[in-house]
């Protein structure tokens, strides 16, 4: 049996809210350019028959989940967001502090972390511990931050501060305007429209008149942790 794999994957504050809620259980990632370049270009480097056959050559080689573009390719492009069983800590945009008063922020439900090793500015090192807690904000919750405290980008969030865990159920590819109104709601959007209006406002209007390949990654029911790593 593979080993277990733990990866980041970004949200923005309404698809957190979303997957807190329950109402979005998978997403779609665009795969690597090449794949998604015009017609033209892809010829070059991919068959025709082995783009179109691309959804029914999904393997597993060493613990890596993947796709085999082809019968007879030699190798195939490894999904970045694991393979079933593994777990994705949500990376979004976060404050965090330590505070004189901790009661009062205790008071007020901001998540508060212990045991890890935090860089100071002074070039110091401090470990929170009970009585001497860091403080950790989502930006998602609310501005719920002390005013002197910047945010710091989701890219940049260390993994001690990921409060929502996420267990991969399953993973496969599909064509940007294969989505259908079912897996749009599961995206966490109203309607189809609404999701195809998102990625063309994100990946531009060419991914989608080209009908692009997506990653579709799902974890229905694989919530595992919205307060921090599980044990």
């Amino acid at each position: 049996m593979s080993e277990r794999k733990e990866r980041p994957i970004l949200f923005s504050g309404p698809l957190v809210r979303a997957i807190l809620s329950g109402a979005k259980t998978e997403t779609r990632r665009p795969l690597p350019v090449v794949f998604n370049s015009p017609p033209s270009l892809v010829s070059e480097v991919l068959s025709p028959e082995m783009v179109t056959s691309a959804a029914d050559r999904m393997f597993v080689k060493k613990g890596h989940w993947g796709i085999r573009f082809g019968a007879q390719a030699a190798s195939g492009l490894r999904c970045p967001f694991g393979k079933p069983g593994d777990l994705l800590y949500v990376r979004e945009t976060t404050a965090t502090h330590w505070a004189y008063r901790p009661e009062e922020w205790h008071e007020k439900g901001i998540r508060a972390v212990y045991g890890m090793t935090i860089k100071q500015s002074d070039g110091g090192v401090k470990i929170p511990v009970e009585g001497d807690p860091l403080f950790v904000h989502y930006r998602a919750d609310g501005d719920t931050k002390p005013g002197h405290i910047k945010w710091t980008p989701s890219i940049h969030m260390p993994k001690w501060a990921a409060r929502i865990w996420l267990e991969v159920k399953s993973v496969r590819v599909e064509r940007v305007q294969d989505i259908t109104e079912e897996g749009a709601k599961a995206e966490g959007f109203d309607t189809r429209g609404d999701f195809l209006d998102c990625v063309r406002d994100i990946y531009g209007a060419p991914f989608i008149d080209d009908n692009g390949w997506n990653w579709v990654v799902s974890w229905p029911d694989g919530v595992v942790s919205t307060t921090g790593r599980p044990a």
